[in-house]
């Protein structure tokens, strides 16, 4: 009687901590799924702005600067 006691303790503690372990392996991957979302969203942001800075500096016109000497 006694050993059957210990035995569903021990299954209730096994799938109790199995439980455990799954949600943090869960949580885990979730946690290493939105940082690298983050890392390429961040990419996309800079190569966004990357891409609007080169084509502000085209549309750009040069200034053109004189010498005094010709003056």
């Amino acid at each position: 009687m006694f050993t059957m006691f210990l035995l569903g303790v021990l299954a209730i503690a096994y799938v109790v901590l199995k439980t455990l372990n799954m949600r943090a392996k869960f949580a885990e991957e979730d946690a290493r799924r939105e940082a690298e979302e983050q890392r390429l969203a961040q990419e996309a942001e800079d190569e966004a702005e990357d891409a609007m800075m080169r084509a502000e500096a085209i549309d750009v016109d040069p200034e053109v600067i004189e010498d005094s000497e010709e003056e």
